[in-house]
């Protein structure tokens, strides 16, 4: 493909030269700092996959291969060379912390020991129309829980690129971290605003009387599903508080903890029903026994956001209210619900009835 394809030779000079680090990060890999070194961070879950910290490169020891940022997003999402210049110019070049990231990248590989870049919220749109049709009409979350949590102000729709913005607040109020998520289902775009603090993890606050409990989950989205389905059921879902790790981080945990000890009769881990999550449960579930009564529950698909895009789909298909439509595919009864049941049998050791799994 040459320069004049549909970019400027500027343009087409920054996609090809695009950082490695940031380029990971939009795909959303995380990265491990414990197998990591001076010189690359090994990502996650990826056997042997490595960027260098500078972001001219990857490679994988597993099998060989490397390359620049186009490479990993062709490596990563199987397209062509064409659609990952595109995916970068649309996903990383486009995005306001780019630059700022790129360069303090730069600046730990040469040592220069500069700070973290400032934390600066995305600039709001007008309105959040573009945000509260994906959550309600793609996610199939409820209206009311969209509606309050952008009344709360802890999501919003950024006014550049029309992202969900998740903001995450400190103790005091203060926003302190910012995930972003695309509203457009083709291109699955993740990110965090430049300087976020990912101890202060996005959260559904429910009630601070002694004796709520504490549901952790990978995502906002999920966090927000499980709300859906409480609310479903008839169960009220602003009375227990759910955190959003940001991904599988202990940071946000940890702080909340900390910031409000002595709160919980129980910590409920509903990360992902997949390796990477169950993995992540095991290691919560290391921490905080013995301070904490720890249980673990797991959707039945993949996440709990899965869930309930099928148990709308149920509801749909068979003109029967959302509350049947949970019973049927929680109960079995429906080919929806034995994607996963017998993982999440074995995982909890009892059946899964209404009140195991919301």
């Amino acid at each position: 493909m040459g320069r004049g394809y549909k970019y400027t030779a500027e343009q087409w000079k920054d996609i090809t030269n695009a950082d490695c680090v940031e380029v990971a990060r939009a795909l959303g890999y995380e990265f491990d700092e414990k197998r990591s070194d001076k010189n690359s961070l090994h990502i996650k879950d990826h056997s042997g996959l490595f960027v260098w910290r500078n972001g001219k490169g990857w490679y994988q020891h597993s099998t060989g291969a490397q390359g620049y940022a186009i490479d990993l997003v062709m490596f990563a999402k199987g397209c062509s060379y064409k659609q990952a210049m595109e995916y970068i110019f649309s996903n990383v070049l486009g995005r306001s912390d780019y630059e700022v990231n790129k360069q303090y990248h730069s600046s730990v590989h040469t040592n220069a020991q500069k700070e973290k870049p400032e934390f600066k919220l995305p600039e709001r749109a007008a309105n959040h129309k573009r945000v509260f049709a994906y959550l309600t009409q793609t996610r199939c979350i409820s209206k009311k829980i969209v509606a309050s949590a952008l009344e709360e102000r802890m999501l919003y729709q950024d006014n550049k690129y029309g992202n969900c913005c998740f903001v995450g607040f400190d103790k005091d109020g203060n926003p302190r971290y910012c995930s972003k998520r695309s509203t457009n289902s083709d291109i699955q775009f993740r990110g965090e605003a430049a300087g976020s603090d990912k101890a202060f993890g996005w959260k559904i606050q429910g009630s601070l009387e002694t004796g709520a409990k504490l549901y952790i989950f990978e995502a906002p989205i999920d966090a927000m599903s499980h709300a859906t389905l409480n609310e479903i059921t008839g169960r009220d879902w602003q009375k227990d508080t759910r955190l959003a790790m940001g991904g599988c981080s202990m940071l946000p945990i940890e702080q909340h903890l900390k910031d409000y000890p002595d709160k919980y009769s129980e910590i409920v881990i509903c990360t992902d029903n997949d390796e990477r999550g169950n993995e992540m449960a095991n290691i919560i579930k290391e921490k905080l026994i013995g301070r904490y009564k720890v249980t673990r529950r797991s959707s039945f698909a993949k996440d709990w956001n899965e869930d309930l895009t099928h148990i709308t789909g149920i509801a749909g298909r068979e003109n029967i209210s959302l509350k049947s439509a949970v019973s049927e595919y929680y109960n079995g009864e429906t080919a929806d619900s034995e994607i996963n049941r017998q993982v999440v049998v074995e995982e909890t050791g009892q059946e899964a009835g209404e009140e195991m799994v919301v």
